[in-house]
């Protein structure tokens, strides 16, 4: 997926198994030329393809921010192993389990900063508008006296440093 201009995932990694039963999909997949088409389409991710042998196969996704999501491939068919590519390829890098209180209504002590919920919320006169201010005339105030500011002095902090300095006690060697 694309996030201002940048795409997300940064590096894909493919294990797979060359005899075990739960690869073959994986295998034909490698042979055929989905593979090299969806390669050739995404030109900003590195593809890289591992032989693990006894393991099951499948992919590792590491996106830009440093999430590595991993996605099991294990009896695919080449074609779902291509949507599974597809769909590390447009998602972004980060947890699912980040996005709390997902269809969960929550319910505390403490309430809420913007004030409680009222129906009328939005048909009230802007309260700003209500108000009357007396206007002054400028002639009537007098504007502050301004105070000179003197500049600090800053710290030298090579001679503040060597001043903290502290001296190791010397050891008499003969006693």
């Amino acid at each position: 997926m694309v996030s201002r201009g940048v795409h997300q995932l940064k590096n894909l990694r493919l294990y797979f198994c060359d005899f075990g039963g739960s690869s073959l999909g994986v295998r034909d997949f490698l042979k055929s030329q989905e593979l090299a088409d969806f390669v050739n389409q995404n030109e900003h991710l590195k593809v890289e393809v591992f032989m693990r042998r006894n393991h099951h196969p499948y992919i590792s996704a590491t996106y830009i921010n440093g999430f590595v999501k991993d996605q099991p491939l294990r009896n695919l068919p080449p074609e779902e192993i291509l949507d599974q590519l597809e769909r590390q390829n447009n998602t972004f890098g980060r947890s699912s389990t980040l996005l709390k209180h997902n269809s969960i209504k929550v319910n505390g002590n403490t309430q809420s900063v913007q004030g409680k919920w009222n129906n009328n919320t939005w048909n009230r006169f802007p309260q700003h508008q209500m108000e009357t201010f007396k206007l002054i005339p400028r002639g009537m105030i007098d504007p502050p006296q301004l105070i000179p500011v003197q500049p600090k002095k800053k710290p030298d902090y090579l001679t503040a440093f060597m001043r903290k300095k502290s001296v190791l006690p010397k050891y008499n060697i003969n006693s």
